[in-house]
């Protein structure tokens, strides 16, 4: 199971890791990491962009097991290959200053107006570098 980092420090940006899965999906590769400092779409937010070593990455989901994995394209990464994790650091300010943003919109409706948020979606599909 990855460990995430961002739980302990959402400022983080970049990190070390080591592959500890890749499983082939499609023409895609799911890379599964040691720890990860990735936030995968989650709650209505969507996932961070960044790169695996030189590798840009197509997406970043948590697994029906609650594991994260990270999307590139075929044959880019083996088991023990250790990578450098980079976030995209822009994108990532606007994920967590929407999401924010939306708990304290969430909380103004329940106070003044009784009424509950059923779903959200933030932000559409970022810019990519």
């Amino acid at each position: 199971m990855t460990e995430r980092l961002y739980y302990t420090d959402p400022t983080l940006l970049s990190f070390d890791a080591q592959v500890i899965r890749v499983e082939q999906v499609n023409e895609r590769e799911h890379i599964f990491l040691d720890r990860s400092a990735f936030y995968p779409t989650s709650g209505g937010q969507t996932y961070d962009f960044g790169r695996l070593n030189e590798t840009d990455l197509i997406e970043v989901i948590e697994t029906p097991d609650g594991d994260v994995a990270h999307v590139v394209h075929a044959n880019q990464f083996r088991v023990g290959d250790h990578v450098h994790g980079q976030i995209n650091a822009e994108r990532r300010l606007k994920n967590r200053q929407q999401h924010t943003a939306q708990h304290i919109l969430s909380h103004l409706f329940i106070e003044k107006m009784n009424a509950e948020t059923v779903s959200v979606h933030l932000g559409g599909r970022l810019w990519r570098d």
